[in-house]
């Protein structure tokens, strides 16, 4: 697809919107949202009511603030390769990214054009990058869920129709497809599924290193992974080690390297408060975003209060002169000022 279909009150540019400070990223970035679906807001206002603190502003914040400005918004973790597929319809969205300096940064994913997407990005402006270069910036994020939910959603068409088009995409038989999803939905547990997903990202990065072709060989090495790693034990399991960081163990059997899974077992993981103490958890990887569709009505309190003017201090400085009687005087003395200087540079 060279041009993304918008979404429905989706501007096609992006609003420019430069952040005030090092900590604006989130609100500048909301804004821009905001203001590229119809919806005004007062740009010290939405600051203040992200909270932004020394180290900025949550996502669950924009994410809270965004529903209740008019959107309907959600928060959700992607595999990378799922976001530009029009299956998944990730974009526009806010998208969390990895500055050179390690810190964490909040821009807006407004659109694609080919290969390229049109980025609102807080610190700079309006950008337009490749997807693969872009691909270097994104935040991976490693969250714990229970094995049970990440099931429940990988059989919905959210996670199969994207996984049917990365297999169509490596030009898979059709009734071979059908063929793999069936075999893996079949499987109540986690684990088919997630093997399937492993071994066709391992095989589109062989095939785009040019080490197998697409096509019918390509399906028949994809089936093979996908077979070994169903049943025997996955590649590597991992335990926490504080509250953000996830440590890998040794695993036997690896078939498909680690870094091709989106999801793998956490091990001797704790039961969260209203599971059973043996749900099993996992490790879900993935890009985290923040998906904003068609604007909901405002009340009117609300919609006057978010679209005051933004503050102007010449404006302010103007009016203050004419309401002091001060206005005349001052316009003389800068008119005999613009006439001295006139006069200085005929001499």
């Amino acid at each position: 697809m060279i041009l993304d279909t918008p979404v429905q009150g989706q501007r096609f540019l992006a609003p420019e919107v430069i952040q005030t400070s090092e900590m604006d990223c989130g609100p500048a970035a909301l804004k821009s949202i905001l203001e590229g679906f119809g919806i005004p807001v007062n740009y010290g206002r939405l600051r203040e009511a992200c909270q932004t603190d020394v180290d900025g502003t949550s996502i669950n914040t924009i994410e809270d603030l965004a529903v209740q400005l008019g959107l309907q918004a959600e928060q959700v973790m992607l595999p990378v390769d799922h976001i530009l597929l029009a299956e998944t319809q990730a974009l526009p969205a806010l998208v969390v990214v990895r500055l050179p300096n390690g810190m964490t940064h909040f821009l807006v994913v407004w659109g694609r054009f080919g290969n390229y997407l049109q980025i609102m990005d807080p610190a700079t402006g309006r950008r337009w990058p490749t997807w693969r270069r872009f691909q270097d910036e994104l935040y991976i994020h490693s969250f714990p869920v229970p094995a049970e939910a990440w099931r429940e959603w990988a059989g919905t068409q959210g996670f199969l129709a994207p996984l049917s088009r990365r297999l169509g995409d490596l030009q898979v038989p059709e009734d071979r497809i059908r063929e793999l999803i069936d075999s893996a939905s079949q499987d109540l547990s986690w684990r088919s599924l997630a093997s399937l997903d492993a071994a066709t990202r391992m095989v589109a990065a062989i095939v785009r290193s040019r080490g197998l072709e697409t096509g019918e060989q390509a399906g028949k090495v994809i089936s093979r992974f996908y077979e070994l790693n169903r049943h025997q034990a996955v590649p590597a399991e991992f335990r926490q080690s504080d509250a953000s960081e996830f440590t890998q163990l040794p695993g036997e059997g690896l078939q498909i390297p680690e870094t091709y899974w989106s999801v793998l077992p956490l091990a001797s993981a704790e039961s969260e408060a209203g599971e059973p103490a043996d749900a099993q958890r996992l490790v879900l990887r993935g890009a985290v975003l923040v998906q904003p569709e068609a604007a909901r009505g405002l009340s009117p309190d609300l919609e006057a209060a978010l679209g005051e003017p933004e503050y102007r201090p010449l404006h302010s400085v103007w009016n203050a002169l004419r309401q002091d009687g001060l206005l005349t005087p001052t316009l003389l003395l800068l008119a005999v000022a613009l006439a001295t200087m006139g006069v200085m540079v005929e001499a």
